[in-house]
């Protein structure tokens, strides 16, 4: 009887070592689920684990000391917790939502914990820091939402990318959002409901947000600080009551798609290129909202006529083709009101511009024009340009970012433009296993094997912009933008 009684523990031991890590969830509601944690067969290394959900009786985590990774989402809520104290051997996380813990003052206790890829806090009343998260990394995102005496981001550490984004919203105390001054691209920022700040200079390294919001502060200024920031698909801008000016977006040089900007009561100039841009000359299902705020900025109206008024030339196209060894940069005008000059400015990072040469304004009675400029020194690898177009009282405006793609030892794709037939020079034929062409839609309108001839016509093709993709049998791929002229 003992040896089956003994055969029966063994099976029961390898059972328990056989279930970690655990998979799926693991709920602990009551104080007692945490202080026999490991007594009851809880492994060190978890996928989900849920603390609380509305146990009072929880007021401490020594029980899980022990735990070292947390491999999908680790929720904290609903508990009179102070601090995380019992989770120092904890080292990674992937994502922490912690809520509705009233207690809680910072985050003692993770000090051990390098990598949270997404952390989410939320309604916590006493929050006071993020002591205790000062060695932790964060990847994808940053939620911060309704901490009423939060004052400081301090012990929080921001890299210069978040896959995601950051979210900070109903936070009235918070004064210093420094740590996020290092942050250069993510791609969705909120900042709502935030009473103290001023301006955002603590954002002053932002060069790229997809979508950027700002709602409902109540001290918000000026936006300073994003000089920086060139790329923007939607920016929503509204209800912020004494906001007087958003010319810090004026570097703005990628295409808005969605525009909100209302109940400002105290903002009378939105005339910045990129609205201006997209009010003039909108693409099909462009979204354009601009309502009470004031004077220039009051409605669509009254902006669409200062725009016209503040921006000397309506650019219609700007393109980068690459021709053989050299870079040819074709733009349309349709409008040139008072305009004198354009400088073409050239990059290799998109950040650091440098002036390669300037044409003269053509438009006659604020008729537009078309213009050729040659870059016949293309860098290695990337290389960015933009147009600066000056009036003659000075004022100018940016364009939008062009780009194209050099490899000296690499494909090129020749007569470009074209109104009839493209073909394909390759220092290392052998090595083509494909191609396609791909049209302004993103359809794909020719596919062909790698033969002998390296032709294709284009007679066949309306006349626009066309990617043509060529296939390697190493895996590359190169992309080459043709322009069909008919």
């Amino acid at each position: 009887m003992k040896a089956i009684f003994t055969l029966v523990l063994l099976l029961f031991g390898f059972t328990a070592i056989a279930q970690c890590p655990s998979t799926g969830e693991v709920y602990l509601y009551e104080q007692s689920d945490i202080d026999n944690y490991f007594a009851n067969g809880g492994c060190t290394v978890v996928e989900n684990l849920i603390i609380g959900s509305g146990s009072p009786n929880i007021t401490n985590l020594n029980g899980l000391n022990g735990i070292t990774t947390v491999t999908g989402s680790m929720f904290v809520g609903w508990l009179p917790l102070v601090d995380f104290t019992g989770l120092e051997t904890l080292t990674s996380i992937n994502v922490l939502n912690v809520e509705w813990c009233p207690l809680l003052k910072n985050f003692k206790g993770l000090e051990n914990v390098t990598d949270i890829n997404y952390l989410s806090v939320n309604q916590m009343d006493n929050l006071e820091s993020f002591e205790g998260l000062e060695a932790a990394a964060f990847t994808n995102t940053l939620y911060i939402g309704g901490c009423a005496v939060l004052t400081t981001l301090s012990s929080l550490t921001v890299p210069e990318v978040l896959t995601d984004g950051v979210f900070i919203v109903f936070c009235p105390s918070l004064v210093d959002l420094s740590s996020l001054s290092n942050l250069q691209s993510a791609a969705r920022i909120t900042i709502s409901n935030l009473d103290l700040i001023e301006n955002f200079q603590w954002l002053n390294s932002l060069e790229e947000a997809r979508q950027f919001s700002i709602q409902s502060c109540a001290k918000l200024t000026s936006l300073n600080g994003l000089e920086n920031l060139s790329t923007v698909e939607t920016l929503h801008i509204s209800d912020n009551p004494i906001l007087a000016s958003i010319e810090a977006l004026a570097t703005i040089s990628s295409n808005l798609t969605d525009t909100r900007i209302y109940s400002n009561s105290q903002l009378s100039n939105c005339s910045i290129n990129a609205i201006c841009a997209m009010l003039l000359d909108p693409s099909p299902g462009d979204t354009r909202v601009i309502q009470r705020n004031k004077g220039a900025c009051l409605d669509r109206l009254q902006l669409e006529l200062a725009c016209k008024e503040t921006m000397p030339v309506r650019l219609l196209s700007f393109e980068a083709v690459l021709e053989k060894q050299l870079v040819n940069l074709i733009w349309k005008t349709s409008e040139e009101h008072n305009s004198e000059k354009f400088e073409v400015h050239h990059s290799t990072n998109g950040k650091d511009w440098f002036i390669i040469g300037e044409l003269k304004s053509s438009g006659i009675g604020g008729l537009g024009s078309e213009y050729h400029f040659t870059h016949q020194t293309p860098a290695q690898g990337n290389n960015y340009y933009r147009l600066k177009m000056i009036d003659f009282d000075r004022t100018h405006a940016l364009s939008t970012i062009s780009h194209a793609y050099f490899n000296a030892e690499a494909k090129t794709v020749y007569p470009n433009p074209t109104s009839d037939a493209i073909h394909i020079s390759s220092l290392n034929p052998g090595q083509i296993a494909s191609f396609e062409l791909v049209n302004s839609k993103g359809n794909v309108v020719m596919k062909r094997e790698s033969g002998t001839l390296y032709a294709i016509n284009m007679d066949k093709f309306p006349a626009g912009s066309y990617t043509l993709r060529i296939f390697n049998k190493d895996s590359t791929v190169s992309n080459h933008k043709i322009l069909v002229n008919k």
